[in-house]
């Protein structure tokens, strides 16, 4: 879990940064930049909560990684091309539910299933929609996972963690900001409007637009990076 702890740490690290020069940017009222760039100490407690669940999620996602891509792939019928697709939406979703309902998941790796299978069924849906699809009956499958944390599994938890942080540092500072104080912060959709001084539906967009970028550069590493 350490070696995850340093992709929580080095985004942490970024968003201050990022925030300043962000403010040079939009100049919002000095209170609000005050307020972004020196958190008060129960926001300092929050964000250090934040880091660590998101070092457990990526503990989480890398142990049953191979199984859930299994899930992925039983529903779109064997395609790894789409069932990587998936698994990357399925993991950005993962990071900002995690977040912040990580004390109400019981069972991890069921909830991880679920929202694994959702996400699958949402894509499904939305091409059933668009082609006049018919969905395919899902038949789950399991594989054997490692239950132990080794250096080779800790190596690649860590590889994951890396490229995640150079993703989203990869996009445009508009986004980026936006992004980062969704999935890393957990901060709702208001108070992102309010610290980059924009309306409440330009951050949803921002979030939006900076989401599905990370998931089809995501989607490529998947597919390259095995």
């Amino acid at each position: 879990m350490g070696t995850a702890l340093s992709f929580s740490n080095a985004l942490h690290q970024d968003y201050s940064s990022q925030s300043l020069s962000l403010a040079r940017e939009t100049r919002p009222p000095a209170s609000e930049a005050r307020r972004s760039l020196f958190p008060a100490p129960a926001e300092q407690h929050f964000q250090a909560i934040v880091r660590v669940r998101q070092a457990e999620l990526l503990r989480l996602w890398q142990l049953h990684q191979q199984e859930l891509l299994a899930l992925c792939a039983s529903l779109f019928r064997g395609s790894r091309v789409d069932a990587e697709d998936a698994l990357s939406r399925a993991l950005l979703t993962a990071m900002e539910k995690f977040t912040r309902y990580a004390d109400a998941v019981q069972n991890p790796q069921a909830w991880l299933k679920r929202l694994v299978y959702n996400t699958c069924i949402s894509i499904l849906r939305e091409r059933q929609r668009e082609r006049r699809l018919m969905l395919p009956e899902a038949e789950e499958q399991t594989l054997e996972v490692p239950v132990l944390d080794t250096p080779e599994t800790s190596s690649l938890r860590e590889e994951l963690g890396r490229h995640l942080e150079q993703t989203l540092h990869s996009l445009p500072e508009r986004l980026q900001a936006a992004v980062r104080m969704r999935l890393v912060l957990g901060l709702e959709y208001a108070e992102i409007a309010a610290r980059l001084s924009i309306s409440e539906s330009n951050a949803r967009k921002r979030v939006q637009l900076g989401r599905e970028q990370l998931r089809r550069q995501m989607a490529r590493y998947l597919r390259s990076g095995r």
